[in-house]
């Protein structure tokens, strides 16, 4: 039996709803995929800010435990950057012989200092200039590079560590910008620049101020 006119238009309208109804899977299937990868590089982001941002607290920690020790106990104290194959340690170390290692901070997993090797083939924080040592100097040992906490709470570097002054970003300070919404560079100088291993969009100034002996920070994350 032929089909009708009304017939076949309705094959064809159904025809067009049912390839009307995959289209419309098909894309949200595909929009769907584009928002589960789009989270997942948000998360991932916030994660290894969040870990630069623990890496920052623990500077301030142990700058501040540095400064304190040497107050309380009126000796000088140092603080020894060390260079380990799972993570950065810093060491705060009395000056007493015999004394040694007074406490320990380890920074976050993939989180590490910006470094570069110096002219006598040392590692040195890039900013700053710190040597980064394997492993703590014997007590009473010259140790070049590093910060001393003295007893009125301020801090002396010692060749070739140097301070380097606050950066700047348009004449203003840099941590007086709003991390956010101002528009910072990923490649201005500071004493110590944080840096994650997995993300080379994010990066954390440290200022160190030695007259004060405290530290302010600040990580950056381009938009």
């Amino acid at each position: 039996m032929n089909d009708t006119p009304s017939t076949s238009v309705s094959r064809r309208r159904g025809r067009i709803a049912i390839a009307t109804a995959v289209l419309v899977v098909v894309i949200a299937a595909v929009l769907l995929g584009i928002a589960v990868v789009f989270i997942r590089r948000n998360a991932a982001r916030t994660r290894r800010r969040a870990a630069l941002e623990d890496a920052g607290r623990v500077l301030q920690s142990a700058f501040d435990d540095g400064r304190r020790a040497a107050i309380t106990k009126r000796r000088p104290h140092r603080l020894i950057l060390i260079d380990r194959p799972a993570r950065w340690e810093l060491r705060i170390v009395d000056t007493a012989i015999g004394a040694g290692v007074a406490s320990t901070y380890s920074l976050p997993y993939r989180i590490g200092f910006d470094s570069t090797v110096g002219p006598d083939g040392d590692i040195q924080i890039a900013g700053c200039g710190a040597t980064v040592h394997a492993d703590v100097p014997p007590a009473g040992a010259a140790a070049a590079g590093t910060f001393t906490f003295l007893r009125d709470g301020t801090i002396e570097l010692s060749a070739p560590a140097a301070d380097a002054p606050p950066p700047e970003v348009g004449g203003r300070d840099l941590f007086d910008l709003d991390p956010v919404r101002d528009r910072i560079p990923l490649d201005l100088e500071s004493d110590i620049r944080l840096l994650h291993r997995d993300d080379a969009g994010l990066v954390g100034y440290v200022d160190v101020n030695p007259s004060t002996g405290r530290v302010r920070f600040v990580i950056v994350a381009p938009r």
